[in-house]
């Protein structure tokens, strides 16, 4: 049985994010589908969209390229391909993070975040679960 958990993956957000990108295409312009001057409903679907492609063509690729079986050169492939992804979403978080405090200055969220913080906090938000 040759089960890869990349292909529930894959369909999933590939659903999700072609309902999202088809929602927010749709509401486009009605009031109150985008608080914060940006189309979200449309960059997330597409976000998920790529993500979810990606993960079946991942699987197609390793398929065609023997399965991705379990031997020392396939896990050295994956260490690298894996280093190579984390370095890719660093890069992203580092190029986003100045459009992102854009946005918060722009909204004037920042002004509200160190109350909000604290509510959260006096709510149990970010205290240690119990047991652990």
């Amino acid at each position: 049985m040759n089960l890869d958990v990349r292909i529930p993956i894959g369909l999933m957000f590939s659903i999700v994010g072609l309902l999202l990108t088809v929602y927010g295409a749709v509401t486009l312009g009605e009031p109150g589908s985008q608080p914060t001057g940006l189309p979200i409903d449309i960059i997330w679907g597409i976000v998920l969209l790529v993500f979810g492609v990606g993960m079946l063509v991942l699987f197609r690729v390793l398929q065609g390229a023997g399965g991705g079986g379990h031997d020392r050169r396939s896990q050295l492939t994956m260490v690298s391909e894996l280093k190579q992804a984390r370095d890719f979403f660093e890069q992203v978080d580092h190029e986003l993070a100045p459009l992102t405090r854009q946005i918060i200055e722009a909204r004037g969220v920042g002004k509200h975040m160190p109350e909000a913080m604290e509510r959260a906090r006096d709510a149990g938000f970010g205290a240690p679960l119990p047991g652990l």
